[in-house]
């Protein structure tokens, strides 16, 4: 049994943001001001509202944050309800989004990203003759 929350626990901009239930919400805050708290509140509150958890997303920027938001909204909803939302962070989220939909733009799936540096320390591991720089390499492996 998955543990809840009460509102009365937020403070009034934290509520603010929790009870909003259509569209995306910014939380925008300094270290230590209880950001994750209200993402994972709100994504509780969200499931206990009806909403398909298969329709929450929440992305953060590292992966450290993306699990730390993952195992807390893993204890506030019913592990069902848990594997389906999407935490992640905004750099597993595009890839994912390239690996799913690349195919469109008439490239193959199994590409390798790399880095500014990469770019121009490593040859990428393909054939072919690269005769410009390009700001993003998609190489098949």
């Amino acid at each position: 049994m998955a543990k809840s929350f009460s509102m009365e626990s937020l403070n009034a901009a934290q509520r603010k943001a929790v009870q909003t239930l259509q569209g995306p919400v910014l939380i925008l805050a300094g270290a230590g001001t209880g950001k994750t708290r209200t993402v994972t509140c709100r994504i509780a509150h969200m499931v206990d509202r009806g909403i398909s958890p298969k329709s929450i997303l929440a992305v953060t920027f590292t992966n450290k944050a993306a699990l730390e938001m993952r195992e807390r909204v893993g204890q506030m909803v019913e592990r069902k309800a848990a594997r389906q939302i999407m935490v992640s962070t905004f750099h597993s989220l595009c890839v994912r989004i390239l690996r799913e939909d690349i195919g469109r733009l008439g490239y193959k799936t199994n590409f390798t990203i790399y880095s500014g540096s990469e770019q121009t320390t490593s040859p990428p591991p393909t054939s072919g003759n690269f005769r410009r720089r390009i700001p993003w390499i998609l190489t098949t492996c």
